[in-house]
C-alpha cells in the first residue's frame, strides 16, 4: 500500500468538510472504495488518483507522498540579481556536462 495515502486523503476530505459518501459521489466511485483507501486496505487506480488530486487541487505526487525538491525562490531579488543567479546556474550546468 502507499504509505500515509489514507491519512492524507482523510485530512484533505475533512478539510473540505466532506463525508466519504459526498467525496465518492463527486469523483464517481463507491463509498466503500474511499473507506478502504483511507484505511490503507486498497490503493486507488490511476484514474481515481487523478480524480482525487483534481478534487482537492493537489498533485498526485502529494497524494502518493513523493517529496518534491524545494524550489529556490528568487522573490525579492532585482532583475539584475536574478540574471546573475541564472548565469551562475547555467555556468555550473555547463561545467558538469
Amino acid at each position: 500500500m502507499i504509505e500515509n495515502l489514507g491519512e492524507r486523503l482523510r485530512d484533505l476530505r475533512m478539510g473540505q468538510h466532506l463525508s466519504q459518501t459526498e467525496l465518492s459521489k463527486r469523483i464517481g466511485v463507491t463509498n466503500a472504495l474511499i473507506s478502504a483507501i483511507e484505511k490503507g486496505e486498497r490503493s486507488p487506480s490511476l484514474e481515481t488518483l487523478i480524480k482525487l488530486a483534481r478534487q482537492f487541487k493537489v498533485s498526485t505526487d502529494y497524494l502518493l507522498g513523493i517529496k518534491a525538491k524545494e524550489p529556490i525562490s528568487l522573490d525579492g531579488l532585482s532583475p539584475s540579481e536574478v540574471q546573475a543567479v541564472t548565469t551562475i546556474i547555467k555556468s555550473l550546468k555547463n561545467r558538469s556536462s
